[in-house]
């Protein structure tokens, strides 16, 4: 197993493309980069996917390379695409050679929630999958959204919890450090601040006192986060700002029109009226130069590490919207590595990121 060094890493010299597809290779930039070899194994198959389960077009799975005493992550990946990566059975394959294990292969398609960090988050899908269309990165612009049953009321998020509670043998949510809300855009601030409000109402009734959160672009003025505030109690934004160049074209219309220098106004607006704050950016849509110089200066409005997901495409019309090279791993661990010179107060949390850069190590602190 290759460890890390700590030693400064090479960013200008590795070919990449079908080059790096190989193990030698992998075990070459693992070095380059003083990168452990399984985040290199691992953000390869957030890269690439895997060939098998095509029917699937995305899958999921409890992922572990390396050696038994190596930490299993939660994965979704796109499946039937050009990969060296495929899955027989529950072994993970690398050019038809066994590198690790792959449980609980499934189709990814919308939940109404799930446990995050063995308890620690819950994940809410209370808005419609099928209402957040037109943005080009998205799967859910050319698949089935997979829309799960309706949880519009007070109600039906009740009878819910009740349900996970039971399934995971708990007496209430008192536990839960944080609930986030994800899928689906509200459209106004107003509807999301409605049901932010319901939600905290509902959470409450169950013991549950962490922060709620929501993954959101449409609460933006000063107005709207002191309401926020004020209906949610402790509570989070992640900024879904996607991307920082071509908006007008990667974006729909709705989040194309908050600029990269608005979005650090709005962040520090949020900071003023004491909501928690993080972003989300999608990691191979930009020059890697771009990405690290609006997070530094985003990075003392943020109290959350950004949510920094490798860009997967689906399709070869996905394709078509990345960054010149961004279909390499020298490309994501030049931008990993120029990431973490960035003076950020926190750091990646292991289960916080289904397509992270970071797995086992950010720079020289181990995660898990």
């Amino acid at each position: 197993m290759i460890l890390m060094t700590g030693t400064a890493a090479k960013t200008n010299e590795d070919p990449g493309g079908s080059s790096e597809r190989s193990m030698a290779a992998l075990r070459a930039l693992a070095t380059g980069y003083a990168v452990h070899l399984d985040d290199v194994l691992l953000l390869a198959l957030n890269l690439w996917g895997v060939s098998t389960h095509a029917p699937d077009g995305r899958v999921r799975a409890e992922v572990r390379v390396g050696d038994d005493a190596s930490p299993e992550w939660h994965v979704i990946v796109p499946s039937g695409r050009d990969s060296p990566l495929a899955i027989d059975d529950e072994t993970l394959l690398f050019d038809n050679v066994p590198v690790g294990v792959a449980r609980k292969v499934e189709h990814d398609d919308a939940r109404l929630g799930y446990v995050r960090g063995e308890g620690a988050g819950l994940t809410l899908n209370t808005n419609r999958r099928s209402s957040c269309v037109g943005c080009v990165f998205c799967p859910n612009t050319i698949a089935d959204a997979g829309d799960p049953r309706s949880v519009a009321s007070a109600a039906d998020i009740t009878s819910y919890l009740k349900f996970i509670c039971v399934r995971e043998q708990w007496r209430d949510l008192s536990s839960v450090a944080q609930v986030n809300l994800s899928t689906g855009c509200f459209g106004t601030a107003d509807r999301a601040i409605e049901h932010l409000g319901m939600v905290r109402q509902v959470l409450d009734s169950f013991g549950f006192t962490g922060r709620l959160g929501i993954l959101s672009s449409v609460i933006r003025s000063s107005q709207d986060f002191e309401r926020m505030r004020s209906v949610s109690g402790e509570c989070a934004l992640f900024l879904t700002l996607e991307c920082l160049e071509r908006r007008d074209i990667i974006l729909k219309d709705t989040k194309a029109d908050l600029t990269p220098e608005e979005a650090i106004r709005l962040l520090a607006r949020a900071r003023a009226a004491d909501v928690n704050t993080g972003v989300t950016l999608i990691v191979g849509l930009d020059q890697p130069e771009s990405l690290v110089n609006w997070l530094r200066a985003a990075a003392p409005c943020l109290t959350d590490f950004p949510n920094l997901q490798v860009y997967q495409a689906h399709s070869p019309l996905m394709e078509i919207f990345r960054h010149p090279g961004a279909d390499t791993l020298a490309f994501m661990l030049k931008a990993r590595h120029l990431i973490e010179q960035i003076s950020l107060d926190a750091r990646p949390v292991w289960w916080q990121n289904f397509r992270p850069l970071w797995h086992r190590h950010y720079g020289d602190t181990w995660l898990r």
